[in-house]
């Protein structure tokens, strides 16, 4: 691949030569400088693929000072020509960050060396830079929530999902607010404490659930993968998390629980005796008036299926059979039903108990003793 290349010579014959040699083999010079002070100029404007710099310039500035000005600026490979080999030169060369060196007078063979050795180094960082851009477009669109913070308790970097998570305009909004972790985004006191009390022994933290404070002041729920990044003797400066938003499952948990807590309630304050039974008669919930008179009669097991109607049959018996004639929730049975060990007779019905996806998974047993009808 052909080069475009930036040439940094003071003397007219030297630089003609070079710019001979360089399109003999097949590049192309994009400029030709010859002051010190014009180079980064020259470069930052030309975008050249390499920069050959004469040691000896028009100006006060040196091609080994010139050298070490641009690289602090750019990133671009220099190759330093002079017709100087002293040690102290040679040391000043090496340390000014150039790639290569030519010795004038320049031959072909060298200048194609060096231009090999600059194309290979280009390669490398051309790949290098293409890895961290994907590294980096996957960590700002990534779906979930990513930051790194210091042990501190501020953020280091966030991606874009994380930062709008919390309700911030982007990472650089929430780096800029958020100076302290414990105060400002941590719901619980000491929350983050905890967290970093586990980080410090080396532990990853899988499924961490937390408060959290919105930029608003609204509380989220967040479940967190922490992992710190340690050291070589095994301390540690900052960590990594990986962050979901579950504020929509933890609302929604808390609504069962509070439906439940509704059920229980309303079945409570009915007088007769109900419970749900599996299909295989164990009891999965009841309300208070079972609980005081029929739960201590079925033992440990507390199972609802092995006792007999009056007529000698078996009412649970037969309402699996309907059910099995009638999967579909229809199902209905009803009896005198027989408990051992209970007073009185009890006038019982059952019916199916099914899912939110209607599949009849129970049964439910609604009985009253004879004796209050």
């Amino acid at each position: 691949m052909a080069l475009r290349i930036l040439i940094a010579e003071d003397e007219y014959t030297s630089a003609t030569l070079l710019e001979f040699l360089v399109r003999e083999e097949g590049h192309q010079v994009i400029g030709i400088v010859s002051r010190g002070a014009e180079v980064a100029d020259a470069v930052q404007e030309l975008h050249p693929d390499v920069v050959l710099m004469d040691v000896h310039l028009a100006d006060d500035t040196t091609g080994i000072s010139a050298t070490r000005d641009l690289l602090r600026l750019v990133n671009v490979p220099v190759i330093v020509v002079s017709a100087t080999d002293s040690p102290e030169d040679m040391e000043q060369i090496a340390l000014s960050g150039a790639l290569g060196f030519m010795k004038k007078p320049i031959s072909s063979d060298e200048l194609k060396v060096n231009l090999r050795i600059a194309t290979y180094h280009n390669d490398i960082m051309r790949k290098l830079r293409d890895s961290e851009l994907l590294h980096r477009s996957l960590f700002d669109n990534a779906a979930v929530g990513i930051y790194i913070c210091h042990k501190d308790g501020y953020y280091l970097a966030s991606n874009q999902a994380f930062a709008r998570m919390l309700g911030y305009i982007g990472p650089g909004e929430l780096l800029r607010i958020v100076r302290s972790m414990d105060e400002q985004v941590y719901a619980e006191p000491g929350r983050r404490k905890e967290l970093l009390a586990e980080l410090a022994e080396g532990r990853e933290l899988r499924d961490a659930e937390s408060r959290v404070y919105g930029r608003d002041g609204d509380i989220l729920w967040v479940s967190e993968h922490l992992a710190p990044n340690l050291d070589g003797s095994g301390g540690f400066e900052h960590y990594e998390g990986v962050v979901i938003n579950i504020s929509d499952r933890k609302r929604a948990e808390a609504d069962r629980k509070l439906a439940y807590a509704l059920v229980q309630n309303t079945v409570d304050a009915i007088a007769d005796y109900v419970a749900v039974t599996d299909l295989r008669g164990n009891v999965i919930m009841s309300n208070k008036a079972f609980e005081q008179r029929i739960a201590p009669l079925l033992g440990s097991g507390r199972m609802l299926h092995a006792w007999p109607c009056a007529d000698g049959e078996n009412i649970f018996e037969r309402f699996l059979g309907k059910l099995e004639a009638d999967p579909q929730g229809n199902a209905e049975e009803r009896g005198h039903f027989c408990v051992a060990g209970h007073d009185d007779v009890l006038d019982t019905s059952i019916s199916c108990y099914t899912s939110p996806e209607g599949e009849v998974v129970g049964a439910v047993f609604v009985m009253r003793p004879l004796s209050d009808e």
